[in-house]
């Protein structure tokens, strides 16, 4: 829940931030904008989702890989 919680609020955040983007008329950065890309979509959540529906529990080990995050970003962005 907490993990969960906690994508929540990143993504409550990137979409407070691009709101006030669109509201200044302010266009970010490449760099910014796809670092709260990854956000705006709440993706995350859905694979905290996953994890709670499917009965499936992941290891810290697993879930802290670089690949698994890797894995997760791409899928993410697609």
């Amino acid at each position: 829940m907490a993990r969960f919680l906690g994508h929540v609020a990143e993504y409550f955040d990137a979409c407070c931030w691009e709101e006030q983007n669109r509201r200044q008329r302010r266009s970010p950065a490449i760099a910014a904008y796809v670092e709260k890309r990854d956000c705006t979509g709440a993706v995350k959540t859905c694979f905290d989702f996953f994890e709670l529906f499917d009965g499936v529990q992941l290891t810290d080990g697993i879930r802290n890989d670089a690949r698994v995050g890797r894995m997760m970003q791409i899928a993410n962005r697609v």
